[in-house]
């Protein structure tokens, strides 16, 4: 990305973290137990985005378990000096838990590692390219969404409320979409035919996604340019009939489509909770 485009990022954050500071100047905040928070990250983020995430998610959450699932990459030297720095970062924070990868792992397999970790009834799941504000914090805590159990904010799952009651029902996210995209679609449908509904969306303000692109990312390649990566997209399709008309035994999902597991694809039990 252009040199003017990292200075326009840079510029957009500071205003957006004074707005914040200033409304945090006005606003008591009491936080409560329900929930802690979950972030997942990688080596490209870190400096961009990552270390100012973290400085405001202390100031704005210095009550909440963070947990920080760190993927691996694959350029293994890279990857063995990017841990070592963010290790001794996320040490100065009594509240931080790290979970480290040297290897790339999927999402669902670090989303599934931040709710085992989870030290409450619902974790608050976020992507690393974010600016939030306090403002955020009283919107999240009195719209309503901590009564979900799958939840997403301003219609994205870079930043979503999960429940463990909603894991124990439903599962786990499938780990067997190996990289990014479609893990969420498929835990969707499986929560429907468990009899929830698709996840409503609360609109909230006091965050910010950047959507930043890079060239590459842990997996080597540009997600942002395609809905699915290859690998994910092929699973699927592989383990899912999906079409845009009802069809015996299909249940209504995400994407106004109509969904059926094939024979021998259910999902599997990966860890107890």
């Amino acid at each position: 990305m252009a040199v003017i485009d990292l200075v326009k990022i840079q510029l957009e954050k500071a205003i957006y973290r004074l707005k914040g500071i200033l409304y945090s100047s006005e606003t008591n905040i009491n936080g409560n137990n329900e929930y802690c928070i979950g972030i997942t990250t990688f080596v490209k983020r870190y400096n961009i985005f990552y270390k100012n995430l973290i400085k405001l998610i202390i100031f704005i959450f210095p009550d909440k378990k963070i947990i920080v699932a760190v993927n691996g990459d694959l350029d293994v030297k890279k990857q063995e000096r990017y841990l070592k720095k963010i290790k001794e970062f996320n040490d100065k924070f009594e509240n931080v838990i790290s979970i480290f990868y040297k290897e790339p792992q999927s999402l669902s397999k670090l989303w599934n590692q931040i709710i085992l970790k989870a030290n409450a009834k619902r974790v608050l799941i976020l992507n690393d390219d974010l600016a939030i504000t306090p403002e955020f914090r009283k919107n999240f805590e009195n719209c309503g969404i901590l009564n979900e159990n799958l939840a997403m904010i301003n219609n994205s799952f870079s930043h979503f409320i999960i429940s463990k009651k909603i894991i124990r029902d439903v599962g786990w996210f499938d780990e067997r979409f190996k990289e990014i995209g479609g893990e969420d679609d498929d835990f969707c449908v499986r929560a429907c035919i468990k009899g929830y509904s698709l996840p409503k969306s609360y609109t909230l303000s006091g965050i910010k996604n950047f959507s930043y692109k890079h060239s590459n990312n842990s997996y080597g390649v540009d997600m942002d340019e395609v809905r699915y990566s290859n690998l994910n997209n092929i699973f699927l399709n592989e383990k899912w009939e999906i079409k845009d008309n009802y069809f015996e035994g299909s249940v209504y999902g995400r994407s106004c489509k109509y969904w059926k597991l094939k024979k021998g694809m259910e999902t599997h039990e990966y860890y107890g909770i």
